[in-house]
């Protein structure tokens, strides 16, 4: 057993959550981010016991493959005294430490004119400039499961070493409820305090007012019904502010549309990289590592992520996201002559498709369930 893991489980045995707030704080300050996490199978039981504690809806996690700790942190979140803690420690810290936080990229300027961007409420960890790779992670609370510890656990224990210092993982937590965002992102924190410390990994919550009035301007069409277009809607804006933030203030090489409920191929990075680099930007607007997951796995280069976040600021309340990143490439390579079947050839050439998958989903709630859509 590591000695993080004998810190929890010792912390949580005598000193109780609140306390192993504060423990966890002091006592982390000298583990390293490296080393092998030993997964197993977990004690169904121990989760479905400290889900009891939360007195609302129980959170389940993935109940087939979890790391140990997992239960320790879910146990303490799940405690009535972890709310105030979370209110006084989480995002003041990475208040005080994101000092980077103030100039915008400049190759980001362009956007400045036609794009109305807030900054996130809050912040919690260091803002890493010029990352070769930018994981852009939205993720929101479901009804009954929460999948971002475990995400992140597999995709930090999948990624080569070679990479820590060249990688940034960006978590928007989409969650509207401020408190309910402090205590997932305190978790984060206490499960991944050296990579989130390190600028490896970053939170960032909702702005104030993501589009001024924005459901106003909502309309139906498409056959769909105004709680699914109120749905799309809001995830277009949220990986909208998710894109523009990555721009401004990291401005990273290349840009990797993620979900919060995956799992990754081991080395996941090197290939994505090594296929990327293998043909020049010119070339192509995304690639497209799984053919099974939408929304995870799409990855952009630097200029492809600027227009994408640009049709999305045109766009927002008038598609699905899949659909424009359809429009990305028909509006570069189709005319208004042709066939459909040769619009889509042509377009076909501007995304570049993986041999294999990289992700598997392994969420089995939708956060369409969250805003009341069949899944």
């Amino acid at each position: 057993m590591s000695y993080r893991r004998r810190c929890v489980c010792k912390a949580l045995l005598v000193a109780g959550a609140f306390v192993l707030a504060n423990y966890l704080l002091l006592s982390y300050s000298t583990e390293g981010t490296t080393g092998t996490r030993n997964y197993r199978k977990s004690t169904l039981a121990a989760i479905e016991e400290s889900s009891k504690r939360q007195n609302q809806q129980a959170i389940s996690v993935d109940k087939d493959v979890i790391d140990p700790k997992l239960a320790s942190i879910m146990a303490m979140v799940n405690d009535a005294n972890f709310t105030k803690t979370a209110e006084s420690i989480s995002w003041k810290f990475g208040e005080n430490i994101s000092n980077s936080y103030t100039t915008e990229s400049d190759t980001a300027s362009e956007l400045s004119a036609v794009i109305d961007y807030a900054e996130p409420r809050e912040v919690l960890g260091i803002t890493r400039k010029k990352p070769e790779l930018l994981l852009g992670i939205p993720s929101i609370t479901r009804k009954t499961h929460d999948y971002l510890l475990t995400t992140l656990e597999f995709l930090l224990h999948e990624l080569s070493p070679e990479f820590r210092n060249r990688t940034v993982f960006l978590v928007y937590i989409a969650d509207e409820n401020l408190e309910v965002s402090r205590q997932r992102a305190m978790s984060v924190y206490f499960m991944f305090k050296g990579e989130v410390e390190s600028g490896l990994l970053k939170l960032i919550s909702t702005p104030k007012e993501l589009k001024p009035s924005w459901e106003s301007k909502l309309f139906l069409n498409f056959g769909d019904t105004m709680t699914r277009v109120k749905w799309r809607s809001k995830q277009n804006l949220d990986m909208r502010f998710l894109l523009n933030h990555a721009i401004r203030h990291h401005d990273p090489e290349y840009f990797l549309m993620m979900e919060d409920d995956v799992t990754p191929a081991k080395n996941y990075a090197d290939e994505i990289l090594k296929f990327a680099k293998s043909a020049p930007t010119s070339e192509w607007s995304y690639c497209d590592f799984t053919s099974k997951v939408w929304g995870a796995g799409n990855l952009f280069h630097r200029d492809s992520t600027r227009h994408l976040a640009l049709l999305i600021e045109m766009l927002w309340n008038a598609k699905p996201l899949d659909w424009l990143l359809w429009d990305l490439v028909r509006g570069k390579m189709c005319g208004y002559s042709g066939t459909e079947q040769q619009c889509k050839e042509k377009s076909n050439k501007l995304i570049r498709k993986y041999s294999r998958d990289l992700f598997e989903h392994r969420g089995k709630e939708s956060s369409r369930i969250a805003v009341g859509l069949k899944n």
